[in-house]
């Protein structure tokens, strides 16, 4: 069976298609979301590994004409291969930031859009718009800088390459520890932190990545002092259990931690113009970091043929309302640097034109 054409067409609030899924593409999405300060990002966005690849991660660096970090402009850093508890963590030869940074998200389970953002807000760093100082490429995700303000040297380091030089010292950083500073190394670190303040702000105790050259057992016994979601909660493997009710005052400002994506950006950045900052910069890039941000309702559809032979075409119509936070685009009113929204067909068995309500237009036999 060959579907040949479909009818779009348009009407308020409705983007209507033919197909059952809706899909749009990762990179300047619109948003019809302001930030909530209650809830900074949902646990399915900032757990899910797979929104970008190392050469996804490499051409998105790639269109920002003088970012500090892409390929085009001769960017490298030391990979992260490994962690243990007496040894702390490991790095191999020079790579790409979109490899360095898919390594630290698939390492600890986290969004690598995460980080990408972190590194943005931190030191501008994705766009350059800042610079490309030594400073600010030594703590890269604004790791191990504390608001005390103090500042450090370091030397026989390998901080991070640009056009062929790798960088071994630096002087009057904020980055408390060599062992932090360094763009692989900030990178790498700020997953670990990130990951493991969503899940101790939610209970789990038992949380540690111990898989292949990744040993963090050490976590098993560590204690956590940021903000709690709601719930009766361990902060320390050892310590008795009690009653949060989700509350924290940040700026001197009640706040809610929704989840614990929100608690663990809360720990990383105490401060609502940093997380601000943060939801800004995601979603301009990514979409909004909500589960439902590209969430929609069926409303009707038709067909223009009860069935269809083989080698026959038809006409289907499905229409669909925007009830999430990204706005859809067509690829016939495309505004600059925007992507399209496109509806497709999910698992192509039995039944491919199926509509949202799960009344079949046109099956397969």
């Amino acid at each position: 069976m060959i579907l040949r054409r479909r009818t779009l067409r348009f009407v308020p609030a409705l983007f209507l298609g033919a197909a059952v899924a809706v899909f749009a593409g990762n990179a300047g999405l619109a948003s019809a979301a302001s930030f909530n300060p209650h809830r900074v990002a949902d646990d399915q966005v900032f757990d899910n590994t797979s929104t970008m690849t190392t050469e996804q991660i490499d051409a998105f660096l790639n269109t920002f004409p003088g970012s500090c970090i892409s390929t085009n402009n001769g960017f490298s850093a030391p990979v992260p291969t490994g962690y243990t508890p007496s040894g702390g963590y490991t790095y191999g030869s020079n790579v790409s930031a979109g490899t360095v940074i898919q390594h630290a998200a698939a390492a600890y389970d986290l969004n690598p859009q995460v980080l990408i953002a972190t590194l943005q807000k931190e030191q501008g760093l994705v766009s350059g718009g800042s610079g490309c100082s030594t400073l600010r490429y030594t703590g890269a995700m604004g790791y191990g800088c504390p608001d005390s303000g103090t500042t450090h040297s370091y030397s026989g380091l390998n901080l991070y390459t640009w056009r062929g030089v790798t960088v071994t010292a630096v002087d009057g950083t904020c980055v408390n520890t060599s062992a932090k500073a360094g763009f692989s190394q900030q990178v790498i670190h700020a997953a670990w932190l990130l990951k493991f303040g969503e899940q101790r702000s939610e209970g789990n105790t038992n949380w540690a990545i111990v898989r292949g050259s990744w040993d963090n057992s050490d976590d098993l016994s560590s204690c956590y002092s940021g903000p709690m979601t709601t719930g009766t909660y361990k902060v320390c493997p050892s310590g008795s259990a009690t009653f949060y009710d989700g509350w924290s005052t940040i700026d001197g400002t009640s706040v809610h931690m929704e989840n614990g994506a929100t608690a663990s950006l809360y720990w990383y950045t105490p401060h609502l113009s940093g997380n601000s900052n943060f939801f800004n910069v995601f979603t301009n890039w990514f979409g909004v970091p909500y589960a439902n941000a590209n969430d929609y309702s069926f409303v009707t559809s038709s067909a223009s043929a009860t069935h269809l032979s083989p080698g026959a075409s038809g006409t289907v119509s499905i229409v669909l309302k925007n009830t999430g936070y990204n706005t859809w685009y067509s690829d016939n009113n495309l505004p600059a640097g925007k992507p399209a929204t496109r509806l497709a067909t999910m698992g192509y068995q039995n039944s491919p034109f199926i509509n949202p309500d799960a009344n079949s237009l046109w099956t397969q036999n």
